[in-house]
């Protein structure tokens, strides 16, 4: 998260000094500035898919799926209490999601080969809320701890097939097809995360973190459309907004950096 940690790769845990400390190592808030901070980060990424029939060894037209293309901010504040020699950090950090959206027919009219896994996350919308604070009680030395929100809501459209084998002969008719969509209450899951940074030299910072994982678990509905084939003409789904549930889970983390920094700005940090 964030434009100038994107830009390190990640290797922000040594050199952490501004608001993202709070995502990466809140130690690094003890060497922050007072500021106001809004950034945007929009990821563009796109990802082709083949699907391989495995009965008849048949390779479906190529699709393309696409990034949500939404831009993904970071609205976030430092203040510095002389009085107490507390930093203090507050915001709004969003994911940048690696979620696609996929199209639903081919350029020729047929339906799309990658249904039956996802049509789309349109609607989903995921961010952390963060605040903490960091101490340094000497040049040398700084420690910080934070707490975080991880919210916002999930949403994914898939499709199914009614085709029973029976009544219908041919396992992808799309005439069998049913749309299902799954959409989550919006939902918050709290999480720690503890640091320090250690600065032997001006030339030398050593980083260490520590985030608490996530628990996810959000209730929901789902909706369907049912087939269009005329067997489903007086079919009804009951109940008409079946509940659902979903449920993951986001690992504990631990973060290492070395960061050494030279004459002029250049700075490196693995």
């Amino acid at each position: 998260r964030g434009v100038r940690p994107l830009s390190r790769g990640g290797a922000f845990i040594a050199g952490a000094e501004d608001i993202h400390s709070l995502t990466y190592n809140p130690a690094g808030l003890g060497f922050a500035k007072n500021e106001v901070m809004l950034d945007f980060g929009l990821p563009l990424h796109s990802t082709d898919y083949t699907r391989l029939l495995a009965d008849s060894g048949e390779r479906l037209p190529t699709v393309r799926g696409e990034g949500l293309g939404i831009p993904s901010p970071t609205i976030a504040g430092v203040y510095r209490y002389e009085p107490w020699g507390l930093t203090f950090g507050g915001g709004l950090f969003a994911d940048y999601p690696l979620l696609q959206n996929w199209p639903s027919r081919l350029d020729d009219g047929s339906p799309s080969p990658q249904r039956y896994a996802i049509m789309n996350y349109t609607g989903t919308a995921v961010v952390r809320l963060a605040a903490g604070v960091g101490y340094s009680p000497v040049d040398w030395l700084s420690v910080g701890f934070a707490i975080q929100g991880f919210t916002g809501r999930f949403v994914s459209e898939t499709t199914l097939s009614n085709c029973d084998g029976v009544v219908c002969s041919a396992p992808e008719d799309e005439m069998f097809d049913a749309a299902i969509q799954f959409e989550s209450d919006p939902f918050v899951t709290p999480g720690i995360q503890a640091g320090l940074i250690v600065v032997p030299t001006d030339w030398l910072r050593l980083g260490l973190s520590w985030e608490s994982g996530y628990h996810v678990e959000a209730g929901g509905v789902l909706r369907g459309r049912l087939a269009d084939d005329e067997i489903f003409d007086n079919a009804h789904l009951e109940p008409a907004e079946p509940h659902a549930v979903s449920r993951y889970k986001l690992p504990m983390s631990v973060r290492a950096g070395l960061e050494v920094r030279g004459e002029g700005g250049w700075r490196v940090e693995g």
